[in-house]
């Protein structure tokens, strides 16, 4: 019988409680409340699990979460057809969220960074793998977050991950496990794009655009040359491409900075 279905009428027990009460931490979701319960042996519904949450008023606690502006660099816009060049991370700090407001000599004030990243090595690109381990790493560090943020991530960055971390299960170099953190809608993705589109009336919507317009970042060119010669391993290439990738979140951070001031950012899963 389905989960949703399953009801029972009995008294909650205190191991219940404390189960449903994890409901609050920004990652759980009621489906994963439901699961553990019946690992511990309660028959709770779906609909049972959500009626208590609502009449114990039981919220999610947003006080603590962490997240990370994420960006990635590609060979190909589609992922069957290239690899990963280079991914940052860029962790946000919660006391510079409105830093927009904020003015140092009548500019605005920079955040300071903190990066996780990879790029890909000379070996890799001219291996069969390819990006496997800069995948395998990126699936490691997401769970560390409550979520992440992008620009045109919901139709880039999203499915060319997902692609890749397929790509490489189905050939056997990545396993079922390790696929878990993206894969279960247990991440939060605010994509910036989204609040752009929504709310301001620009000529483009591209994240150079918005930087050009409102001084918020200094991002390098895309040069085809430069990054053919990257997927070929060319060192500078690649170096090019990395710093390419560390200023693209330097000015997705300024860029969702900005946009905080607007309401309605739509939260939707990574």
């Amino acid at each position: 019988m389905p989960i949703w279905k399953t009801n029972s009428g009995d008294p909650w027990e205190h191991k219940e409680r404390e189960i449903v009460q994890k409901y609050a931490k920004p990652s759980r979701t009621i489906i994963q409340i439901v699961d553990e319960l019946h690992s511990k042996g309660y028959n709770r519904s779906w609909n049972a699990v959500k009626e208590y949450i609502k009449s114990h008023g039981i919220r999610k606690d947003f006080s603590n979460e962490v997240y990370g502006y994420f960006d990635i660099e590609a060979t190909h816009l589609k992922a069957n057809f290239g690899f990963i060049l280079s991914w940052y991370i860029k962790v946000a700090d919660k006391h510079d969220q409105f830093w927009y407001d904020r003015r140092e000599n009548g500019h605005p004030c920079d955040c300071v960074p903190e990066f996780i990243f990879w790029t890909i090595s000379r070996k890799e690109a001219l291996s069969d793998t390819e990006d496997v381990n800069g995948i395998r790493k990126l699936l490691k560090v997401m769970p560390r977050f409550s979520g992440i943020k992008t620009f045109y991530g919901t139709w880039y960055d999203d499915p060319f991950i997902k692609t890749r971390a397929l790509i490489h299960y189905s050939e056997g170099l990545i396993s079922e496990d390790e696929l878990e953190p993206i894969f279960h809608g247990r991440l939060k993705h605010i994509d910036v794009y989204k609040a752009v589109k929504e709310n301001l009336s620009l000529h483009s919507r591209r994240l150079e655009v918005l930087e050009s317009e409102f001084g918020i970042g200094e991002k390098t060119d895309v040069n085809a040359k430069i990054w053919r010669r990257a997927a070929k391993g060319n060192r500078e290439a690649l170096r090019y491409v990395s710093e390419h990738c560390r200023r693209d979140v330097l000015g997705l951070e300024k860029a969702a900075c900005m946009m905080n001031r607007f309401q309605g950012y739509r939260r939707t899963s990574f």
